[in-house]
């Protein structure tokens, strides 16, 4: 796509979407950190719309890294883009993937770690996403710790495949 089609086709509209039930449920806890691979602001809008604990910090995976220090600023990362920050562009393509997501990139790589190594949810998506795979592929029965809680799917129409892995 050209520099006008991306602006209409996702930039524009993918801005000021409106939040869905799940992600107003999101804005009642707190959270470490929140991935997501959508490029839409559903988040963001829902935690400026509802209100929450925690103030928003909106990242793409072009974002410096920055450990997160306080409880009370979440830190959403983009990984695949957002909408409210184009000029940090999106990542569709396998030349996008290739650049943008391999053992250079600080935000995938914590990704890849956090998913190995602690619980999480997984929401609106099914497993059939090339990234998750990749990122669930370090996770073994070995490299979950022991001293937290479990990992969650939330799918509302599981299809067979989804049923036999979970």
């Amino acid at each position: 796509m050209n520099e006008g089609e991306i602006a209409e086709i996702l930039t524009q509209r993918f801005s000021n979407c409106t939040a869905g039930e799940t992600s107003k449920q999101l804005v009642e806890f707190l959270w470490d950190r929140i991935y997501t691979l959508n490029i839409d602001d559903a988040i963001e809008n829902a935690y400026e719309i509802k209100g929450g604990q925690q103030t928003i910090d909106a990242l793409t995976h072009k974002s410096p890294y920055v450990n997160a220090q306080d409880i009370n600023q979440l830190q959403i990362v983009h990984v695949h883009g957002l909408a409210r920050k184009p000029e940090d562009g999106y990542v569709f393509s396998l030349a996008d993937y290739a650049s943008n997501m391999g053992p250079g990139s600080a935000w995938i790589s914590v990704l890849a770690q956090t998913i190995a190594t602690q619980p999480f949810i997984i929401a609106r998506t099914g497993l059939e996403e090339p990234d998750l795979e990749y990122f669930l592929t370090g996770r073994s029965a070995d490299s979950v710790r022991r001293d937290r809680g479990p990992s969650f799917l939330i799918e509302p129409n599981p299809d067979p495949g989804t049923l036999k892995d979970c």
